[in-house]
């Protein structure tokens, strides 16, 4: 099992340009995710670490991006997703 390291939450200080004039969190875009879209943002995070197992987690639990902003450590690690925090945080 990879250890999949926690920094901190995706900050609501960062802004995507959306269409038009508005700006949303990135948090707010990736509360839209589905399943699959959300391991790919995931797969993106060199710093995460997932592996195979991890994703297979959020998939077989079929996670969308909302549900991983309301998931806690001790629920991940119930799934068997050992988190670790960066040294800093």
């Amino acid at each position: 099992m990879s250890v999949f390291e926690i920094n901190t939450p995706v900050s609501t200080s960062i802004f995507v340009t959306a269409t038009g004039n508005d700006s949303v969190t990135l948090a707010e875009e990736i509360k839209k995710y589905d399943t699959a879209k959300l391991i790919e943002f995931l797969q993106g995070q060199e710093n995460l670490g997932l592996d195979e197992d991890d994703e297979k987690i959020i998939r077989n639990e079929k996670v969308n991006g909302l549900d991983f902003f309301n998931l806690t450590q001790e629920e991940l690690e119930q799934h068997g997703m050992k988190l670790v925090r960066q040294k800093g945080s």
